[in-house]
Parts: structure tokens; C-alpha cells; sequence
């Protein structure tokens, strides 16, 4: 359409300057093109109730800039478009006044300028106000950004939220006019506020005398614990006048574990920074015959020995199922014990555990791990045959291994609920062996023999048993689960009074660790032979029941301490 302006211009001046003086008489060329170079002229925004921005155009790229300060959700935002007087036309929208959906960002509009439509990009953005804030109760600090005027603070060592010292940060020209609860302020000039219910923080914006009103909470714990994980320490402590249940430690209880009305779980967290874990081996059973570890390593005993420590979770039992599991502990930045191969060395096999290790400033990790000439090494698979050459030496202060690693670096390693994937998995770990297959099936059959009517690993590994586990959040945070199946050895439920609980499969754990928030976890063994347990004045407060601990036969009391079934390995936390 210019071109064609330009051209007819063009030739009209060759026909001017063709004819004489008297011809043109008359005749007016016009100085108007027919178009604008400019045909937007300017741009407005309602950016909050009756506040009007300006938005900043760049008539050479043909870009528009929105800065909002006060509206979050800019889905449907109200715009006047101010065109030249003549020739320009809007295009998309239709009209000079509109509502724009500018909530992604860039958004293109087109104005006709007398000859073309051209388009105009708006790239939109949202200053907050209030853009974060650093918060400190007792020793610890965390931040948070607000999105949407919302943000919430994750404390993991606190539980009281009445006086948090409160750093915001704040855009240009904004302050804060108000808070409701109503704060303090310390010498500093920082906030004083209570967060054990929403704080709404009212911030003005200097630049219009416009307020917005910013929400900010605050929880504790280091999980996402959903709807059905309960924060049960509060009515621990308060049913147990003695128990002792560190501050940073926070216990959750779920009696809808995987889905199912009745099944209950237990998960119990502790803080990066604040783990410190022992792990206690019985040396006196290794490489023997059948028989269950010393007295010393009984529940009540173990506890009344380690009366610094608070929590004591039973490890894998390596004399007990080798020569199914292969499993080593560390304590002490050094070796607890020579690995583990068991009763039957014939016929063990070393495998490449997934194994738990707490580093010296309190962090956990989780990693492949084998003992090479007494020094630990990670390896990024399981399985036999590792060389230390391909492996990376590992200095935890502490590590015990477990039965399986199905959480990976928040991939879940058996896809589904499935024999066959079951049993890939179980072969890529090592664990899928003729020996180790006969020996699971007492654990399964209902049969005392070692030997008869073998199971394989990847059907015990399906069944839904009770289970004990330990995740890892990719800070370093343990998280400790606990499913309940209350059984007798070999895994039946006998008493009619007995609870429902049907516990876990290997892959119902995984999944419950990763909808938590844990990238990794390794699995220990089922829950036979002692429970976890919480240290009181007394014999502990345990979670669910064993039959190593209770009678299954009878009534479902507690046995007597001298009764008690023993685990060959604990792990303890202070």
C-alpha cells in the first residue's frame, strides 16, 4: 500500500513537471501520506482497583514494557490503547478499550496505521512489593519468596512460631504500613512478629499511594505430609510423660497408608545439620550356626545401654536372612565390622548394598556402597564384581546398609505392581539368586523348612509386609518409615483381636518416600523381630508391634524384656 502511495506520488511529479505554469493552476498536491509511522500513541493498564499505569512503547522495535506492582492475576487486565488522530485504526483488540489476557508475559497486539497493521509485543511483568522476607526462631533461618502476595516459611528445628525476628526484602518505594497480628520492632529495624497463625503484612507503593496486602505462614517439619500424615508428637509427648522426643525430631502417623482404611504408618524426621546416628552390630553371632543375636542386642537391653539416644530403628538382621541379604555397617569413621556374609559362606554373595551414611556435619546420603579392603566405597549400581577403581572412596562418620534401594534419585526403580518388573529389579541389585529365592520361602509359605516350596525374592517383594525404611531429601534431611503388619515369622496375621495393618510392598514404599518429598531411600527388612522405638523411663514407646516383642499366640501383650526376640544391628539417634 506505500509502495503504491510512493509510486503514484512519484508519477503525479513527473506530470507536474511536465506541464506548463498555466496547466497547473489549480491543481494541490496533498502533504498527507495516508499513513502514520506512529500509530500508537500510547498504552494504559489498570494495575489494581481505579490505578492506571503507563506502559512504556519503543516506537523502533515496537515493544511495549508493563511494569504491575499491585495486580497479581493478570488474566483478564483492563487496557486503553491511545491511537493517532488520523489514519490509525486498532486491529486485535477491536477496540481502543479492552481486557487483555497478559498473565504470560508477552502478548501481541495489532493497530493499523492508515496502510499496514502492525504489531506491537507487550512484555508484562509483576514487581511484588514485599519480594521475600528471611526469618530467624531461636538459631534457625529460612527464607521464602511471595508469589501472589502468598509465601510460607518451612521451619524443620521449630515448632513455636510466637516471636520470629522478620527481614523483609522490598522494591523501590514501597514500605510497610502495617501488620495483623500487630509486630514489633527490634533495634534493628526488623519485625517482631507472630506467625503461629497467617501474618498479613500491608505494604504501600510510593510511586501511587496504592496498598497491597501480602499473606505469609509458617509450618514446621521437613516433608510435604499431605492430608493423611498426622503430626503425632504433641499426643506422643502428652500420653507419654517420659518420652523423649528431641525438638527438631517430629513424628506423623497415617492409618491410610497406601490407600488402604486401617493400614498405619509411621514416618519420623530429622533436620540436615542434626543427624547423629550409631550403628550397633552384635559381633557375637557372625558366621555360626542358627541363632538369634545376644541378649544385648534385645530391645529393652539396647535401649537401657544407649540411654543418650532417643530413637532406635532395628537395621538388617544380616545373620538372619544371609544368605539372602549381604549388609555392613560403619561406625566411627571407620569399619564396624568386616561385611557380613553369614552362616552359609559357601553359598553368600556380596552384592553392592544400597547403604545409608550420615556425614560429619549431620547430613544424610544414600549410595550403592561396598567394603574394599576395609574402606568403603559408592558405586552408582548394585550387583556383584565391584572394583574399587570404578568406585568413589566414601568417609561417612556412620553407615549401615539396607535390603533394596528403590528410590533413586526421585525415580521410583520398579515401575508397577508386577512380577516380572519385580524381579528385573531384584536382578540388576544382585539379590535375584537361587540360594537367596529358597531362603524367602519360610517367610512366605507358612512352612518352617528352608528349603521347601521356595518363593521367589520378587514375590516377597510384592507382598505387602510390615517394612522399615529411611529416605533422604536432596538437602540431606532422613526420614525414617515404618509400616505396620503385627505377624509371626512367617508372615501371617493369627490373632482374630489383632488391628488390620497389612503393611507395604517394596514399591509402596518407595512411592510413600517420594510423595513426601525424599529423592532416595533404601528399605531394611520386614518388621519381625524387634520394633522401632521411642526411648521413655521405661521399655520405650514402640510404633506398631512385632512378634519379636509382643505375643502373637495369645493376648498381644508385651512380652517380657528377657523374651524379647533381638536384632543383629540398630541404628540409634540422638
Amino acid at each position: 500500500m506505500k509502495k503504491l502511495h510512493f509510486l503514484l506520488s512519484t508519477f503525479l511529479v513527473f506530470i507536474f513537471t511536465s506541464c506548463g505554469e498555466d496547466e497547473l493552476k489549480g491543481v494541490v498536491l496533498s502533504e498527507d501520506p495516508g499513513y502514520v509511522k506512529e500509530p500508537l500513541v500510547a498504552i494504559q493498564a489498570e494495575d489494581g482497583t481505579g490505578n492506571w499505569i503507563n506502559g512504556l512503547i519503543d516506537q523502533n522495535s515496537r515493544v511495549i514494557a508493563l511494569d504491575f506492582r499491585i495486580l497479581d492475576d493478570q488474566s483478564a487486565v483492563n487496557v486503553k490503547l491511545k491511537l493517532a488522530d488520523e489514519w490509525a485504526k486498532p486491529i486485535d483488540p477491536l477496540t481502543t478499550d479492552a481486557v487483555l489476557d497478559l498473565s504470560s508475559g508477552i502478548t501481541r497486539i495489532k493497530v493499523n496505521d492508515g496502510a499496514d497493521d502492525i504489531e506491537y509485543t507487550i512484555f508484562s511483568i509483576s514487581t511484588q512489593l514485599l519480594r521475600g522476607v528471611t526469618a530467624t526462631c531461636n538459631t534457625e533461618q529460612v527464607s521464602a519468596n511471595f508469589i501472589n502476595g502468598i509465601a510460607s516459611l518451612r521451619f524443620k528445628q521449630n515448632t513455636a512460631f510466637a516471636n520470629v525476628v522478620l527481614m523483609p526484602t522490598l522494591a523501590d518505594n514501597a514500605e510497610i504500613i502495617s501488620t495483623d497480628p500487630v509486630s514489633q520492632k527490634d533495634e534493628n529495624g526488623n519485625l517482631i512478629v507472630d506467625l503461629s497463625s497467617t501474618l498479613t503484612i500491608t505494604v504501600k507503593d510510593n510511586t501511587n499511594n496504592m496498598t497491597k496486602k501480602y499473606q505469609l505462614s509458617a509450618v514446621n517439619g521437613i516433608i510435604d505430609a499431605g492430608v493423611n500424615w498426622k503430626n503425632i508428637t504433641a499426643d506422643l509427648k502428652s500420653q507419654h510423660c517420659s518420652i523423649c522426643i528431641p525438638d527438631f525430631m517430629i513424628v506423623y502417623e497415617n492409618k491410610n497408608l497406601h490407600g488402604r482404611s486401617g493400614n498405619t504408618g509411621w514416618l519420623i524426621t530429622i533436620p540436615a545439620g542434626r543427624i547423629n546416628m550409631k550403628v550397633s552390630w552384635d559381633m557375637n553371632k557372625d558366621n555360626v550356626t542358627w541363632a538369634e543375636p545376644t541378649a544385648q542386642h534385645r530391645t529393652t537391653a539396647i535401649m537401657n545401654d544407649n540411654m543418650d539416644y532417643s530413637l532406635f530403628v532395628p537395621g538388617l538382621s544380616g545373620q538372619f536372612w544371609v544368605p539372602i541379604f549381604y549388609s555392613l555397617g560403619w561406625n566411627d569413621s571407620g569399619l564396624l565390622s568386616a561385611p557380613r556374609l553369614g552362616y552359609n559362606l559357601s553359598t553368600s554373595l556380596k552384592y553392592c548394598p544400597g547403604t545409608l551414611g550420615i556425614t560429619a556435619d549431620g547430613k544424610a546420603e544414600i549410595s550403592y556402597a561396598e567394603v574394599i579392603d576395609n574402606n568403603l566405597y559408592k558405586f552408582t549400581s548394585g550387583g556383584a564384581g565391584k572394583q574399587a577403581a570404578n568406585g568413589v572412596q566414601w568417609s561417612p562418620t556412620s553407615a549401615v546398609s539396607g535390603y533394596s534401594y528403590p528410590l533413586q534419585k526421585g525415580q521410583i526403580m520398579i515401575a508397577g505392581e508386577n512380577a516380572e518388573l519385580y524381579k528385573t529389579f531384584a536382578t540388576n541389585e544382585g539379590r535375584n539368586t537361587s540360594t537367596r529365592n529358597r531362603g524367602m520361602d519360610g517367610a512366605l509359605s507358612g512352612s518352617n523348612s528352608w528349603a521347601a516350596n521356595p518363593v521367589s525374592i520378587w514375590t516377597f517383594d510384592g507382598k505387602p509386609v510390615g517394612r522399615r525404611a529411611v529416605g533422604i531429601t536432596e538437602e540431606g534431611d532422613l526420614v525414617i518409615f515404618v509400616s505396620n503388619r503385627f505377624t509371626n515369622s512367617y508372615n501371617s496375621v493369627k490373632a482374630a483381636w489383632n488391628v488390620f495393618s497389612d503393611g507395604s510392598s517394596l514399591r509402596e514404599v518407595a512411592v510413600a518416600l517420594q510423595e513426601v518429598g525424599c529423592t532416595d531411600a533404601i528399605v531394611f527388612g520386614e518388621n519381625y523381630h524387634s520394633p522401632v522405638v521411642i526411648r521413655d523411663d521405661s521399655r520405650g514407646v514402640p510404633l506398631g508391634k512385632v512378634a519379636g516383642r509382643y505375643d502373637w499366640e495369645t493376648n498381644g501383650n508385651v512380652k517380657n524384656a528377657d523374651n524379647e526376640a533381638s536384632s543383629q544391628s540398630w541404628i540409634m539417634f540422638k
